[in-house]
C-alpha cells in the first residue's frame, strides 16, 4: 500500500493504472483492491485531497478506467452480468466528462453491446442507438462497426427482422470499413442470412453469398485468428442451403485445432457458440446423434451462464434432431416469452410438447 499522493486526479489515475498492470499480470487480488481503490479515492480521503494541476487526466477518466478494467475481472471469473454492471458505469462516468477518453469510451461500449448481445438484454438498446460514432476518430471504426453488429442482433430479439437484416447487409456493403477484416464481412453476411432465414425475411444482397463462401474457402484463417469465429458462423448461416460444403468448412476448423483460435475469445462462451453452430451443420447433414451431443454442450454453457435466448434456439434444435423427452420443448415454451416478437417465440409456439424418440433417430 503507497501512502497518499495527496491529490484526487493523480491518486486516481495511479490506482487506475496500477489495476491495469496488475491485470496484465494475472494478478487479479491487486487488481480488484487497486480498481477499488481508484474509483472511491475521492470518497476516502475526502477534502485532504485536492485537484493538481499536473495531471492530465480528469478523475472521471481514471474512475472509469478503473471500472472497465473491473468489469474485465469479472469477465474472467464468469460474473458476466456483474460485468455488464461495471461497463454501463463506466460508459456513464464518461459521459460526464469533458473531454471524455474517446478510445476508452468506444471499448466500453463495443463490450457493453457484445454482453447486451449476448445476454438479450433489449433495454440497452436505446442507451447504444445514442452513441454518436461519428465524432469518433479512424481508429474507432472497428468499436463502431462491432456495436452496429450488436444492435442489429437486438432488433432482431425485438421482433424487427428486416431491420436487423437490412443492417447487417449495410455492414457487409462497408467492407472498406472493416479495414479488410474479412472475418467481420463473412460475419454480417451470416448474420443476414440466420436472421434473414429464421424470421422469413428475404435478403436483397444475394449475390454477396458466392463471393462470400469463396472467401471462407480460400481466407488464410490460421494467421488471423482473431476472426476464426466467423469461420463457424458462416458454416452454420450455409449449412441448410448447402451441406457438404457447410461441412467442408467445419472440416477446415478442425484442421486448425486448438492453436490459433482467438485468445480473444477462449472462456466457455465461445465454446458454446462453436458447438452450436457445428451442431446445425451436422443436423444438416443427417447426423443428429452427432448434433444433438454438440447442440447439448452448446445448451449447458449458455443455460449456466443465463444466457437466456441463445439456450432457446439450442433448445429449439434439440426438439429438432428428435433427441428431447418434451424438457427441452417445455424450456423454449416457456423463456422464449421474454421475446414474445422474436423468431424464437414464434417457432417456440408452433412446438407440440411431444417429441420423437431417440431409439426412433439415427
Amino acid at each position: 500500500m503507497v501512502e497518499c499522493l495527496g491529490v484526487v486526479d493523480l491518486e486516481s489515475e495511479f490506482w487506475a493504472t496500477d489495476a491495469t498492470l496488475a491485470y496484465a499480470s494475472n494478478d487479479l487480488d491487486r487488481c480488484e483492491r487497486s480498481a477499488w481503490s481508484g474509483i472511491h479515492c475521492d470518497l476516502t480521503f475526502g477534502a485532504s485531497l485536492t485537484s493538481s494541476p499536473l495531471s492530465v487526466v480528469p478523475i472521471s477518466n481514471s474512475k472509469a478506467r478503473a471500472l472497465q478494467v473491473l468489469a474485465a475481472v469479472r469477465s474472467s471469473q464468469g460474473r458476466f452480468h456483474e460485468q455488464l454492471r461495471y461497463l454501463r458505469e463506466a460508459v456513464v462516468t464518461l459521459k460526464r466528462t469533458q473531454p471524455a477518453d474517446l478510445y476508452l469510451l468506444g471499448f466500453c461500449y463495443m463490450n457493453l453491446s457484445f454482453l447486451a448481445r449476448d445476454f438479450g438484454v433489449l433495454d440497452d438498446i436505446v442507451e447504444l442507438e445514442l452513441v454518436d460514432t461519428a465524432i469518433w476518430p479512424p481508429s474507432l471504426h472497428w468499436p463502431a462497426l462491432e456495436i452496429e453488429r450488436s444492435c442489429s442482433w437486438l432488433y432482431a430479439l425485438a421482433g424487427d427482422a428486416p431491420r436487423a437484416v437490412r443492417n447487417f447487409e449495410r455492414l457487409a456493403r462497408e467492407r472498406e470499413r472493416t479495414l479488410r477484416r474479412d472475418g467481420f464481412w463473412l460475419a454480417t453476411i451470416a448474420d443476414a442470412m440466420i436472421v434473414g432465414d429464421a424470421s422469413g425475411w428475404p435478403l436483397t444482397h444475394a449475390p454477396d453469398r458466392p463471393e462470400a463462401v469463396a472467401v471462407a474457402e480460400a481466407f488464410d484463417w490460421q494467421a488471423y485468428p482473431e476472426q476464426r469465429f466467423a469461420l463457424t458462423l458462416f458454416a452454420r448461416a450455409l449449412a441448410r442451403r448447402d451441406p457438404d460444403r457447410a461441412a467442408r468448412l467445419i472440416a477446415v476448423d478442425e484442421r486448425l485445432g486448438e492453436t490459433g483460435r482467438s485468445l480473444a475469445n477462449s472462456d466457455l462462451r465461445s465454446v458454446a457458440d462453436r458447438a452450436f453452430r457445428i451442431g446445425i451443420v451436422h443436423a444438416s447433414n443427417g447426423r443428429r446423434a452427432k448434433a444433438y451431443e454438440s447442440i447439448a454442450q452448446a445448451y449447458a454453457i449458455w443455460f449456466e451462464y443465463g444466457q437466456r435466448w441463445q439456450a432457446v434456439d439450442a433448445a429449439l434444435e434439440i426438439v429438432a434432431t428428435g433427441y428431447d423427452d418434451g424438457s427441452f420443448a417445455r424450456y423454449a415454451k416457456r423463456e422464449s416469452k421474454a421475446y414474445p416478437n422474436s423468431w424464437l417465440a414464434r417457432r417456440a409456439d408452433a412446438l407440440e410438447l411431444t417429441s420423437p424418440s431417440p431409439s426412433s433417430s439415427t
